[in-house]
């Protein structure tokens, strides 16, 4: 084996020290299990992330998209629970949180005021246009009808009398 340049002996040397220090430390660090108390599916996720720091690990959420499970409940954790982890280790919590639905509903907003009916439609996610330009008045009518299921943002043209 061919002999080591001086300078890389003088890199190497410390680097694996440092390694076999960093290992000795990482075998003398207590383990403790993760219990089963830290993910009980169902879970509230703010009652997992206290006990995980309440335990010295460092916990982190990530969320799962689903809607077949009941919304930001804890799903599982990982490491799982009764596994050994040392005091500061990082555990992921995950926790479901609901796929939002692309499409509304239209409502009906034939009688009311115009400005009452562009703010019900604001808030149920769609846009109001009215053809006539008018700014008061009373919806007489509307386009699409009522239970229509339009995407997020479509406008709903509203006829003002």
């Amino acid at each position: 084996m061919p002999a080591l340049h001086p300078r890389r002996r003088a890199v190497l040397l410390p680097a694996a020290l440092l390694c076999c220090a960093l290992l000795c430390l990482a075998c003398l660090l207590p383990a403790a299990p993760l219990p089963a108390s830290a993910q009980a599916a169902g879970e509230e996720p703010a009652a997992a992330l206290e006990a995980l720091r309440g335990m010295d690990l460092s916990p982190t959420v990530e969320f799962l998209k689903d809607n077949t499970m009941d919304p930001y409940t804890v799903v599982r954790t990982d490491p799982a629970p009764g596994t050994q982890v040392a005091a500061g280790q990082s555990v992921k919590v995950v926790v479901v949180r609901p796929i939002p639905d692309p499409f509304r509903p239209v409502p009906n907003v034939t009688g009311m005021e115009l400005a009452a009916a562009r703010a019900y439609l604001q808030e149920q996610g769609l846009l109001a246009v009215v053809p006539s330009n008018r700014v008061e008045g009373t919806v007489t009518g509307q386009n699409p009808i009522p239970g229509t299921l339009l995407r997020v943002l479509s406008p709903v043209e509203l006829y003002v009398g």
